[in-house]
């Protein structure tokens, strides 16, 4: 079994990429969770693994000047979060977001991300030396929708934080709805099941009118 599993690592993660013990389990339905670990514990000891911290490994190669192999926790967060097996199940929100869209130019040490991968409830979580505030969406996210998803979170969340009124954000809101691959009753649906406060912004800006 452990040779299956070794080659199944081989042939499914890049190196230097996060490996998380729970897919592996997943993965291998049939074999108990303990041997498993087990397992990655062996495969660890024999360099082929190395171990970034509890239930997260990655494929070590050595790179950069230090001649060293590593993964970030961005990358953990990301894998974990964001993007899972090349489908997107995740996004970035909160004031970085609408920092790097140019709407404010406040930050915060935390990213806050919303997922499909969590259960609804907000908590902090360590990664490495990073804060992340994870939360789950108020609904599932989808590549078509998550920039719609971000964009309401932000109306409804932290509008007192831009650096100028909504009607001035306008074109930046709706350069980033570019190419929506949403119908507008589709975007409407998903707009109710926000609170009042953010429809009314989404509504007042009159991003929709904008779509095609």
């Amino acid at each position: 079994m452990k040779e299956k599993i070794k080659s199944y690592i081989a042939r499914n993660y890049e190196f230097n990429t996060p490996l998380f013990t729970q897919d592996i389990v997943e993965s291998f339905p049939s074999v108990k969770q303990g041997t498993i670990r087990q397992i990655l514990r062996r495969l660890k000891s024999e360099a082929f693994l190395e171990q970034y911290s509890y239930g997260v490994y990655f494929r070590p190669k050595k790179q950069g000047v230090m001649n060293k192999a590593f993964i970030t926790a961005e990358q953990i967060s990301n894998a974990k979060y964001l993007l899972k097996n090349g489908v997107i199940q995740g996004y970035e929100t909160g004031i970085n977001l609408a920092n790097k869209l140019g709407l404010t130019t406040q930050t915060s040490p935390f990213k806050k991300i919303m997922s499909n991968a969590v259960a609804n409830k907000e908590r902090q979580v360590k990664i490495g030396n990073a804060t992340y505030i994870i939360n789950a969406p108020r609904v599932k996210v989808t590549k078509e929708n998550y920039k719609l998803l971000q964009i309401l979170d932000l109306l409804d969340e932290y509008a007192k934080h831009f650096k100028e009124g909504l009607e001035q954000q306008k074109d930046i809101l709706v350069s980033y709805f570019k190419e929506l691959p949403l119908k507008k009753d589709e975007v409407i649906t998903i707009i109710e099941k926000y609170p009042l406060r953010a429809q009314v912004f989404f509504y007042k800006i009159g991003i929709l009118n904008c779509l095609p």
